[in-house]
């Protein structure tokens, strides 16, 4: 699979003559990657089908990468203009390789991108295989649950997210001291999926558990 994500990757680059002169600085790089990482990471686990829906195919699969690249790009052109150089959107090598380093960086901190990865190469247990840890950044939206607490984030404009805090996690009692302060409150959480049994529907049905949360 290694071997093909530089091929996966170049479909999600966005198309663009040379820069050349432009020479960014390691830091710069890495943090630009990180940035982008993340929001495309977001961006495809909001997109991945629920279970019970229609599963993820080599076409779809690819379509949402474009997307969330193209999206996460859009959001990001000045910062990329920056470290890459004025022309760089419109560097087509440039693009490719700023879309292999991300790609890199994704297969260490998106579980949901190898997912992806997989479908497009041709690997069709891959469908089936969901992302088991992950993580999620977005906007605090606050606490939920009778029983067990569930917390939302808002992940874009319209996007949400809600993950189960049923368990201790580092420093969640810092967390729960200012619960009150943290509304609109930009953070990362990590999480695990579970299988939680419901009563109501005597099934068991996958949860995002957390397993920590970062404020930024």
């Amino acid at each position: 699979m290694m071997r093909r994500l530089p091929v996966l990757i170049a479909l999600a680059a966005l198309a663009a003559p040379r820069v050349g002169q432009a020479q960014a600085s390691a830091a710069a790089k890495k943090a630009l990657t990180d940035k982008l990482a993340g929001v495309i990471c977001d961006c495809l686990q909001a997109k991945t089908p629920a279970e019970g829906q229609k599963p993820l195919t080599k076409e779809s699969a690819q379509s949402i990468i474009v997307q969330c690249f193209a999206v996460s790009a859009g959001k990001d052109m000045k910062s990329i203009q920056q470290v890459y150089g004025p022309n760089a959107i419109n560097d087509k090598q440039v693009m490719n390789n700023v879309g292999r380093e991300v790609g890199n960086q994704m297969l260490q901190s998106c579980p949901t991108f190898i997912t992806y990865s997989m479908v497009m190469a041709g690997n069709s247990d891959a469908a089936s295989t969901a992302a088991t840890t992950g993580q999620t950044t977005g906007e605090w939206n606050g606490l939920s649950g009778t029983s067990v607490a569930s917390l939302d984030l808002l992940v874009g404009k319209t996007d949400k997210a809600s993950f189960v805090w049923s368990r201790h996690f580092p420093k969640d009692d810092e967390l729960l001291s200012q619960l009150d302060k943290l509304k609109g409150r930009q953070v990362r959480v990590s999480w695990e999926e579970v299988d939680v049994f419901q009563a109501e529907t005597k099934q068991y049905h996958k949860q995002r558990q957390i397993t920590g949360i970062e404020l930024l």
